[in-house]
Formats: structure tokens, C-alpha cells, sequence
């Protein structure tokens, strides 16, 4: 919470978490009314198998009704799987059906990015356009 309230002191007035899981300190915060700034927040997810079963529970229950202005689930982010995060980039094998389910369940996605490799990567993913 001390993130919140430094950024708020320097003129932000939304934060992302994404993936970090703080979504519970959050929480507690808004329920007291004490949120510093408004929380936006990402599930991230390293799902390793095929059938994404981490990442279709997530997008199954959305916590609807959790939060409000202040705090909000917004999407899945900063993965919808393991990602290759160092040496080579290579899309993770389950990577365009992740990418799909979070698509057909109309949830946000945002990838975490630190090279153009990377860039292209999530660029050129075959998902289906809304």
C-alpha cells in the first residue's frame, strides 16, 4: 500500500498489479475506504500444460462484483503462461490457446515485454480478432 500512496504523492492516480498478487492487501485496503489511489488488477498466470487448467479456472471465476472505482479486476497479465523470459524466444507451446481463452471469455490481456523479439512474438500470435 505504501506503493499507492507514493505514486499518488507524485501524481498517479492508477496502479497495476500485475501478477505481483497484492490484489488481497487491495482488497482489505478498499473495503476500509483507504485506497490511495485507484488499483487496477491483472492475474498472472504460468500455466505449463496444454489444457491451460490454471488459467481456464482464473477466467471461470472472475470475481464479479469484487471491488469498484477504486479497485478493480481488470484482465490477465502480466503471462497467460510460462514465458521464455531469457535466452532464446520461443512462443511457449500452449501460448495461442491461452491467448484464445482469454480472448473468448473477453477478459483484457496485457504481455509483459522486454525485447522486440518478444514484441513479435506476441504481435504475430494467431488469436482471433473480437
Amino acid at each position: 500500500m505504501d506503493a499507492l500512496a507514493y505514486s499518488a504523492s507524485v501524481g498517479f492516480t492508477t496502479d497495476l498489479d500485475m501478477g505481483a498478487h497484492m490484489h488481497d492487501a487491495g482488497l482489505a485496503r478498499h473495503w476500509q475506504k483507504k485506497m490511495a489511489a485507484r488499483l487496477r488488477v491483472f492475474f498472472l498466470s504460468m500455466d505449463t500444460q496444454p489444457t491451460i487448467p490454471l488459467l481456464s479456472e482464473r477466467l471461470h471465476n472472475p470475481l464479479d462484483g469484487v471491488g469498484g472505482d477504486m479497485l478493480r479486476i481488470s484482465g490477465i497479465g502480466e503471462f497467460a503462461t510460462v514465458w521464455p523470459l531469457f535466452g532464446k524466444v520461443t512462443p511457449p507451446p500452449n501460448y495461442e490457446a491461452a491467448l484464445r481463452a482469454v480472448a473468448k471469455a473477453g477478459w483484457p490481456f496485457q504481455q509483459h515485454s522486454l525485447s522486440l523479439a518478444e514484441d513479435q512474438l506476441t504481435a504475430g500470435a494467431s488469436i482471433p480478432r473480437r
